[in-house]
Formats: structure tokens, C-alpha cells, sequence
């Protein structure tokens, strides 16, 4: 298996401070549709919509040239550049509209901003979908967890809810096979974080098993 490596470090890498939170970003042009919400907090989401879309923009400069072929691997260590899920992503928004046959995901922790753009890429290629979680999140995250009980029930997709912490991403692009595992969860994360990216249809079922059994299961 022919290997690629990628390192996107902070200290590495000039910074920007409007990928981080540490400096309020201020948007008021934005528009959203949230009358039930207080202005202090349409306008926290809008500064995290904001973060979300550079953050993305950034994952597209670095990754979107850089997806591995069939039988091949890349690494990547990150560290705030990106999201984790931006990596998924930037494979996905290079297929057109209904070429995706299957997408699968286990994480730990999610938010709003990644559960909205994981909806938009479920309905672009109306695929099926597996999203496995820890079954504590209904608690945690009670808001969070109804807008990804209405994804999964919308697109008729399995929800999967026990005690795990795994972070995987499988994606069905016949004939390409990703399986991306690596230790962050679904959320803004600037800690220092790896992952894998793998085409090869071998590593996809191993990890398809996974939700298979769970599925199963419930």
C-alpha cells in the first residue's frame, strides 16, 4: 500500500485568528433563521457558523488534491487547522450528487454545525446512512440529538446509540472504498489530533462490520 503523509500543525503553520475561537469574530450581516433564540445567542452561532466555514475552506486548500486511489493511505496529524470531519467531507464534496452509496459514522461527541453539514451531504446524494453514537449524548447534547434524530428519521437512515468511543468514517463511492479512523470526534477540536484516510475495500468491510453488528443488534 502506497503511502502519503500530512502535517498541519499550528506551530508549523502562520495562524489565523479567525479560525479560533479565541477572538470573537463579529458577523452581523449574517442572516438565520432562529426567532426563538435571544440575539446573544444567534449571534454565538453565527460567529461559530462563521468559524465552521473557514475552518472547511482550509481542510480544502490542504486535502482535496491529496485523497488517496485505491490501494492507497494518507496519514494526517492535525492540530486546529481543520476539523476532523472536514477530512470525510472534502471526499465527499468531490462526487456529484448521487454517486455515494453508502456513509457511516461513529463518533463520541457532535455539534451543530457538523451535524448540518453531514444532513446536507445525506440529502446531495440521498445515500444510506449509519451514524453510531454514545448513548449519553441524548443528555449532553439534548439539542444537538434532536437535530440528528430528525436527519436520520428524514432520510430514513439507523441511528445506533450504545456505550462506544470510536471515531470512524466509511464512505461507499464504487470504486472507491474510504475508511478514515483517527481520534477526534465530530465537533471544533484544536487539540492535536491524527487520522487515516484508506481506499481499499478490504479495510471498508472490516469496519462496515462494525455497524452491521450494531445495527443488528438493536
Amino acid at each position: 500500500m502506497q503511502d502519503e503523509f500530512i502535517t498541519a500543525l499550528l506551530n508549523e503553520t502562520p495562524w489565523d485568528e479567525s479560525l479560533s475561537d479565541s477572538k470573537l469574530l463579529e458577523d452581523e450581516t449574517a442572516e438565520h433563521e432562529l426567532p426563538e433564540r435571544s440575539w446573544f445567542m444567534r449571534k454565538n452561532i453565527a460567529k461559530a457558523e462563521h468559524i465552521f466555514v473557514k475552518r472547511r475552506e482550509k481542510a480544502r486548500e490542504e486535502l482535496t488534491d491529496k485523497m488517496p486511489q485505491p490501494g492507497e493511505a494518507v496519514h494526517i496529524v492535525m492540530s486546529g487547522m481543520w476539523d476532523y470531519w472536514h477530512v470525510p467531507e472534502c471526499i465527499l464534496d468531490q462526487y456529484e450528487p448521487g454517486t455515494i452509496k453508502e456513509i457511516h459514522c461513529a463518533t463520541w461527541a457532535y455539534n451543530r454545525q457538523t451535524l448540518i453539514a453531514f444532513r446536507n451531504q445525506v440529502e446531495k446524494h440521498g445515500c444510506k446512512t449509519t451514524f453510531m453514537v454514545t448513548r449519553a449524548n441524548k443528555g449532553r447534547y439534548p439539542s444537538e440529538h434532536y437535530l440528528l434524530l430528525q436527519t436520520i428519521e428524514k432520510y430514513n437512515g439507523t441511528l445506533i446509540e450504545l456505550n462506544q468511543h470510536a471515531k470512524i468514517y466509511l464512505i461507499n463511492a464504487y470504486p472507491d472504498y474510504y475508511s478514515i479512523v483517527g481520534s477526534a470526534n465530530m465537533t471544533k477540536n484544536e487539540s492535536l489530533e491524527q487520522a487515516v484516510i484508506l481506499n481499499d475495500r478490504e479495510t471498508y468491510d472490516f469496519y462496515k462490520s462494525i455497524f452491521d453488528h450494531f445495527s443488528k443488534t438493536k
